[in-house]
């Protein structure tokens, strides 16, 4: 009997170490990957994107099922304070909207809610782009921005599902409904005079 102990031990010490050495990457979780940060001569901008965004099964069937399927993105930039607590800039969302026609077999993408943002494709991987790549989001006017100062910008992504009246939930059961939610992204700078 106490052959076998030492080898369940070092089993489950084994899958311990082999699960915290699993990156969201890995999982295929969705996270903000390539952010840049930088200025207009009047404004402070953002570029980013969420990868593996589509990864997971559920997501994919909501939209194929012709499902709307929201993207939030909140954003907040704080300035950073030594002695006191850190003071909030600027906060907001940004909301994106896929729909897929399914007799068409067009996606149809919207920003804001604005219906006059409305970008149209029938190529899945154009749509996917559309929802997650943002370009040259305005977050706050230079002019809010003191020089030498350490400020921080924080974004993260929500994949909404639809929350769908009970008989359309019977009607597609074998889609799995649920909220995926990234990790906050953080990024420091200073700007400068």
């Amino acid at each position: 009997m106490s052959f076998f102990r030492p080898r369940a031990a070092g089993l489950v010490v084994a899958l311990g170490l082999m699960l915290l050495t699993v990156s969201p990457q890995a999982a295929q979780q969705p996270y903000i990957d390539r952010v840049i940060v930088t200025t207009t001569a009047e404004d402070l901008l953002a570029y980013f994107n969420v990868a593996q965004a589509f990864a997971q099964e559920s997501v994919r069937q909501a939209v194929m099922a012709g499902l709307p399927t929201t993207f939030t993105y909140l954003v907040e930039l704080e300035e950073v304070r030594s002695f006191r607590a850190d003071r909030l800039l600027a906060s907001f969302q940004l909301k994106r909207t896929i729909k897929l026609d399914t007799l068409s077999e067009i996606f149809t993408i919207t920003s804001g809610g604005n219906p006059n943002s409305v970008v149209t494709t029938s190529d899945w991987e154009e749509a996917q782009n559309l929802m997650t790549d943002v370009s040259g989001l305005r977050i706050i006017s230079l002019a809010a921005l003191e020089p030498a100062r350490t400020y921080r910008l924080r974004l993260s992504a929500q994949i909404l599902k639809p929350e769908l009246p009970l008989g359309l939930k019977i009607f597609f059961f074998w889609v799995p409904l649920g909220d995926i939610e990234t990790e906050p992204y953080e990024v420091e700078f200073r700007r400068k005079k």
